[in-house]
């Protein structure tokens, strides 16, 4: 009995590439109706725009559903990672009992923007990035977790850190090295996880200047070899007719090597 769990890579990339093709035009509607809905209605509570950004983010659902049913290992790459929190983090939870205060995260609808961009040829760059990053967005999100918790549990109720929002919020700021002074740590454990947080931003940034410059000149490599592989074919092919001719085959001349 053949196995039928696995499958070739070159077939899961075609798979995938006929997929893209097909839900290219739902992915753009999806990601864009609900900003367009939007400035018509009246208020995110509008039964069109309810109805508009329910529909819209069912499709985001289906579309890593279905990545997820071609690769079983998609929602382990950086785009299937990125697709998990479009999901979770433009689910409308306005419209639950305890998400009165939630209507903030409709900021999240800017991710869907960029899903586009992967969604589209132009994107194929969007889309390497995505790859790269998505382990460093990992690392930096557990790094701000752990150093939020740590100052959470070890400064004192003076110092500002009433919850774990607090805490997480200061995590960003040092990790951005933007340092808004509005909350810091006076604990040595706290200046700890700071200088962990610092260093970890700076370590970052780095990171993803390398990675954006890699991948620019990645592309300029791969025409470059594309020109080169087709610069060698030339070759083989006029090195071939020559061999050709010299043998006096496919009725040409008989070449005379001797002959001045």
């Amino acid at each position: 009995m053949s196995d039928t769990t696995t499958t070739p890579p070159d077939t899961i990339a075609s798979r995938m590439a006929a997929y893209d093709r097909r839900a290219q035009p739902a992915i753009i509607i999806a990601a864009l109706a609900p900003f367009l809905v939007a400035m018509i209605a009246d208020d995110t509570r509008d039964n069109l725009f309810l109805f508009v950004d329910l529909a819209s983010w069912a499709v985001f659902v289906g579309d890593y559903a279905i990545r997820n049913v071609i690769d079983r290992k998609y929602w382990k790459s950086g785009a299937g990672i990125f697709d998990l929190a479009i999901v979770l983090l433009t689910f409308p939870w306005y419209i639950m009992p305890f998400g009165s205060n939630a209507t903030f995260m409709s900021v999240f609808r800017i991710a869907r923007i960029i899903r586009v961009f992967t969604a589209t040829k132009a994107g194929s760059r969007a889309g390497r990035l995505l790859q790269r990053l998505g382990g460093l967005g990992i690392g930096l999100l557990v790094v701000s977790v752990f150093s939020a918790l740590v100052v959470l549990n070890a400064e004192p109720p003076e110092s500002g850190f009433e919850n774990f929002g607090d805490a997480l919020w200061w995590a960003t700021v040092s990790f951005t090295t933007v340092g808004y002074g509005d909350l810091y740590p006076t604990t040595s454990l706290g200046r700890f996880a700071g200088l962990l947080m610092m260093m970890a931003g700076l370590a970052a940034l780095g990171t993803v200047s390398a990675v954006l410059a890699d991948s620019f000149r990645g592309d300029d490599q791969e025409s470059d070899d594309a020109n080169f592989a087709a610069l060698l074919d030339e070759v083989r092919a006029l090195r071939s007719e020559v061999a050709v001719l010299r043998s006096g085959g496919e009725d040409g001349p008989v070449v005379d090597e001797d002959a001045p």
